[in-house]
């Protein structure tokens, strides 16, 4: 070797310096001695000397971090810690580092970006992006164990949801159509919520299915549960219900109705109580009314506020036509109010015969109508007594021997008179019967079956003197008697001059103007006959069939006494005798 600076062939040994290891590495051997060769020019040189340097161990490590912006955060991963040595490329060392930032990464997050300890930092939109674009920057290990250092950023990931709307299964026919889906997105762990639909009246949220399938009872409580976006489901689903429609069905008396008010009578029946009724909207609305009997619907205030009677609505009743112009649920107040009216009710006075009572019995007379009032208003005396009037006439004209038993009220409580059965039933007319009736039976009759019409005294001649004439009736006076032996009674026949004996015109037998006329002269067996009935016969006990009081054919017992000033030539004389029969009660 020519040692540096000669220009002579030396031959000697010498020692080299090898130069200091570069920063990370250390000297590590050299080969052996060198024995120093000629060579021929152009080929390869012998004379080498090899030093060889190791690379020191180096350690580096990747730590995690959250975006600043992400919401709740869960625990920060781990750190990766890796080793090699100087030089040597991460993808290169004895750990796969990118599988081990891959499996550090969160559900719901990605490795948004790789930042060196010189702040150079490398992103992506996804981890494997952003691993790949780090590690295209062949980053190897330094020397300074700082530099070997990385922050691995992650940032959240976006999520999807929605939310979806659907009825119960209590709804009308046809419901309004439901709200629309609506879309839900937002990055993982940020606040989650949406605003919900305005809904038709009378419909509300009935429940709500929550992402954590858990049901709340309002949007609000779910939203509270489910406050932010997870990698899990985002769903919710919005059970819509409709809502119960409330109403009441409800009474009044009309102002005239007897017994309230202070109208006279008495309430035939309670006001029927309030009830309710419920429905959704929309839904068909219907119900059936409680009217008591002896009253009726006088008009209706329906839902919506109108006032309706019977004929508002051609054809319908009053009920009928609120009910056909308020037929659904409405959102709201569905209140009916009725007024009743009390209806007109006939009173009868039903006549019954006996028919076993006696032969021969009458037609009972069609029912005879006492009064027609309101339900509850009073009956008035006058058509009773009226009534009472009726019977009797009709007893007398057409049911001779018959005789009222007793009168029975609507609930069949027998009474001596109708004024008392009307009294004894409380004095007014009944929501239902208001049949008063009239037992008749045969109880016979005692009765004047001949009687004389005339009683002549003859023609007579003119006397200077009083004179008495015998009088001869043209029938006898027969009493005949068809009572029942139990039912009869002592009897007496009485008889009285009701109108003096006076002068007649022959062809009219009207009073003669001036004539002669004269009382007290007419007397029967001895007695003289006045006004005043006199008894001519009389019994001491109960006698039926016929007795003969008089006999037409016998000598008369009447006597007419003429005085001398009453005689007249060609002249007619009459009066009037009355004959009544007494018998005792």
């Amino acid at each position: 070797m020519v040692p540096q600076g000669n220009t002579t062939n030396t031959s000697d040994n010498y020692d080299y310096f090898a130069p200091v290891a570069p920063t990370g590495y250390t000297f590590k051997s050299t080969s052996s001695a060198v024995t120093v060769q000629n060579f021929p020019s152009g080929t390869v040189n012998p004379n080498q000397i090899n030093i060889s340097y190791t690379p020191l161990v180096q350690t580096g490590g990747f730590t995690f971090n959250y975006d600043p912006t992400a919401q709740r955060t869960p625990a920060v991963p781990t750190k990766i810690s890796v080793s090699g040595v100087t030089d040597q490329l991460f993808s290169a060392s004895s750990l796969n580092v990118q599988k081990n930032l891959t499996d550090k990464v969160l559900a719901g997050y990605y490795i948004y970006k790789i930042t060196s300890a010189s702040g150079k930092a490398t992103s992506g939109a996804t981890t494997d992006a952003t691993i790949k674009a780090f590690f295209a920057l062949n980053p190897s290990f330094d020397t300074t164990t700082a530099n070997n250092q990385y922050q691995v950023t992650l940032a959240p990931t976006n999520q999807l949801g929605q939310v979806s709307f659907d009825y119960n299964n209590s709804i009308p026919t046809n419901p309004p159509a439901l709200p629309s889906t609506i879309q839900l997105s937002g990055l993982t762990g940020s606040d989650l919520s949406f605003v919900m639909p305005t809904l038709e009246p009378g419909y509300v949220v009935n429940e709500v299915l929550g992402p954590d399938n858990k049901t709340y009872s309002s949007v609000t409580e779910a939203l509270k549960a489910n406050d932010h976006f997870t990698t899990g489901s985002n769903n919710f689903k919005v059970t819509i219900a409709a809502e119960k429609q409330m109403g009441t069905i409800s009474y009044n008396w009309a102002s005239n109705v007897p017994g309230q008010n202070g109208v006279a009578g008495e309430l035939q029946a309670t006001l029927p109580s309030s009830t309710s009724i419920w429905g959704y909207g929309g839904e068909q609305l219907s119900f059936t009314p409680n009217i008591p009997k002896g009253y009726a619907i006088d008009k209706v205030v329906a839902p919506d506020g109108k006032t309706y009677v019977d004929g508002s609505i051609q054809g319908k009743t009053a009920l009928e036509a609120a009910q056909a112009a308020n037929p659904r649920f409405i959102v709201g107040a569905n209140n009916f109010a009725i007024t009743l009216r009390a209806l007109s009710k006939d009173i009868t006075l039903q006549v019954n015969i006996d028919q076993s009572s006696g032969n021969g019995a009458p037609t009972a007379p069609q029912p005879y109508t006492i009064a027609t009032v309101l339900t509850g208003a009073p009956i008035d005396a006058t058509s009773i007594d009226k009534a009472q009037n009726w019977l009797n006439d009709w007893i007398t004209n057409n049911a001779s021997g018959w005789s009222i038993k007793d009168f029975l009220s609507p609930y069949r409580v027998s009474y001596g008179s109708l004024k008392d059965a009307v009294a004894g039933a409380g004095g007014v007319a009944f929501s239902e019967v208001n049949i008063y009736q009239a037992n008749l039976v045969y109880n016979g009759k005692i009765d004047f079956s001949s009687v004389p019409t005339k009683i002549d005294f003859g023609e007579n001649t003119i006397s200077s003197v009083e004179k008495s004439y015998q009088g001869v009736l043209d029938n006898s006076v027969v009493v005949s008697d068809t009572r029942a032996t139990s039912l009869a009674t002592p009897w007496t026949v009485s008889v009285a001059q009701t109108s003096p004996i006076q002068e007649v015109m022959s062809d009219t037998g009207a009073p003669v103007m001036g004539g002669i006329s004269f009382m007290n002269y007419l007397s029967y067996d001895g007695q003289v006959l006045t006004s005043n009935p006199q008894i001519i016969h009389s019994t001491t006990s109960g006698k039926t069939g016929d007795t003969v009081v008089i006999d037409g054919k016998s000598p008369s017992l009447f006597t007419l006494r003429v005085p001398i000033g009453f005689q007249k030539a060609d002249a007619n004389f009459k009066g009037t005798l009355s004959w009544t029969l007494t018998s005792a009660p």
